[in-house]
């Protein structure tokens, strides 16, 4: 955006010097062009419900059935957003995970971050070996299940 205000503000100045000859005033009018301010599409700190993910692991076990944990750490904007629930769908060989967040009410927010950590159990039951992907809100990591799980 500030490249093409920026050519428009040079074209502009063309124009004034070809049409000043000699003594002559010219007057320049400048359009403002509208311009999109991306740090205001931006949600405020106070407004973001979003679950941030910094990292995201997955721990399988050895054992039988496989048992699998998904670690999710992060932030939320403040203290008045928290973790209310997790959506669990699966859809072929992708699981995927949804962080559902709460706002509490009222005005004693801090307007920190704050760190959180989630373990999340994997239902893993039932799944033939192969490659899976997880997926948690927009975060993904792939993993192998080494055998059928199975239980016969």
């Amino acid at each position: 955006m500030k490249y093409i205000i920026n050519i428009l503000f040079i074209l502009m100045l063309f124009d004034i010097s070809a049409c000043s000859q000699g003594n002559k005033q010219v007057a320049a009018t400048v359009t403002p062009v509208a311009s999109i301010n991306k740090e205001s599409e931006k949600k405020k700190p106070e407004e973001d419900n979003t679950a941030h993910i910094d990292q995201l692991n997955i721990l399988t076990y050895e054992s039988f059935p496989v048992q699998s944990n998904i670690i999710v750490k992060g932030y939320l904007a403040n203290n008045c957003v928290s973790i209310s629930d997790i959506m669990e769908s699966r859809q072929d060989k992708e699981l995927q995970f949804e962080l559902v967040t709460t706002r509490q009410a009222g005005n004693n927010c801090i307007k920190k971050q704050h760190n959180f950590e989630e373990i999340i159990p994997i239902n893993t039951k039932g799944l033939k070996a192969g490659f899976y992907t997880v997926k948690v809100n927009d975060v993904t990591k792939t993993f192998e299940l080494i055998v059928d799980n199975i239980v016969r």
